[in-house]
């Protein structure tokens, strides 16, 4: 009898010690904020929130890149159409133009608009070939991104279910003194003596309807009001923000209708770093000026994509 429970106290012994002590279980919940990219070389990931389970990883890190960032969390059969890869821009635009000004937004429809608008994109004699032309001052510019048109948008955006959005803080570009460098930069006043080192965005939506007769969409009723995100830090990913879709206008046919998302009003840590206003634009609650430019990786996620890596739709 003695040997019998030592046999059986030993393989017990041995079946705990080679258990594995936690496994890399991530938690597929609604968590929605990242960890930063630094799994593609620099500094580690910090964790900045989000849950996990086990003694494995947290929420997998967030690069800014489509083919690294998302996965079909779907679950497609075989033989299935697969899901498109999650969308990425490189946006740069400048800030506010000031008190009474307009702030340069990030939508479709809003200059200055893809290809067509740049001077001459095939006469490769031409030395302002590719350039942005202002319309106003008529003054060539180079530009680093550009918003979309209402037809492009459409392409991405009409779909059945929410869009997802994720941003990443990119670095400040600073463009030579006599150079815009991101729409519609003011080359006449002083750039910013500190880059940011955060940003914060508000997002609203906006409904868009194709006029039956000449073909053509444009902007119906007011923007409906999203978030205002927590401030977001340099090389660093923000939540995931869900913007419902708008209801159909009545009188207007589904096919006719489809939503856009617009970012603006975009925030800095300058007056933070700087000390001259105490406290008061800190984290990042001071414009981003005119004569600078503000820089993002702006990640798009529908139900006709995959999805963001280790999370799942809500």
């Amino acid at each position: 009898m003695k040997t019998i429970s030592l046999i059986a106290l030993t393989f017990l012994f041995i079946f705990s010690c080679t258990k594995e002590p936690g496994s890399s279980v991530v938690n597929r919940g609604p968590a929605i904020e990242e960890t930063s990219g630094g799994q593609l070389g620099g500094d580690p990931p910090v964790r900045t929130g989000g849950t996990e389970s086990g003694g494995g990883s947290s929420i997998e890190s967030c690069t800014g890149e489509a083919a690294l960032d998302g996965y079909d969390d779907r679950a497609n059969s075989e033989g299935a159409i697969p899901l498109d890869r999650i969308y990425t821009r490189d946006i740069t635009l400048s800030g506010i133009a000031g008190q009474g000004g307009n702030d340069v937004s990030y939508r479709a429809g809003l200059p200055p608009l893809a290809e067509h608008v740049f001077n001459n994109p095939n006469n490769q004699n031409d030395p302002n070939n590719g350039k942005y032309r202002d319309p106003v001052s008529g003054k060539f510019m180079e530009l680093y991104s550009f918003n979309e048109t209402f037809e492009h948008e459409r392409a991405l955006l009409s779909n059945d279910g929410p869009i997802y959005l994720r941003m990443k803080v990119l670095p400040q570009l600073f463009p030579a003194d006599d150079v815009h460098g991101c729409y519609e930069r003011n080359v006449d006043a002083h750039k910013s003596p500190f880059p940011y080192s955060r940003l914060r965005f508000t997002i609203t939506s906006h409904s868009v309807v194709r006029n039956t007769i000449t073909g053509k969409w444009s902007i119906v009723g007011g923007p409906s009001f999203i978030t205002t995100t927590d401030p977001i830090e340099l090389n660093q990913c923000g939540g995931i923000i869900k913007v419902p879709q708008r209801a159909v206008p009545a009188g207007v046919a589904n096919e006719d209708h489809f939503t856009v998302f617009e970012i603006s009003d975009v925030r800095s840590d300058l007056r933070c770093q700087q000390g001259g206003e105490g406290e008061h634009y800190c984290p990042a609650e001071f414009n981003v000026k005119r004569s600078d430019c503000w820089r993002i990786v702006l990640q798009i996620a529908t139900n006709r994509t995959e999805f963001f890596k280790g999370h799942s739709r809500f």
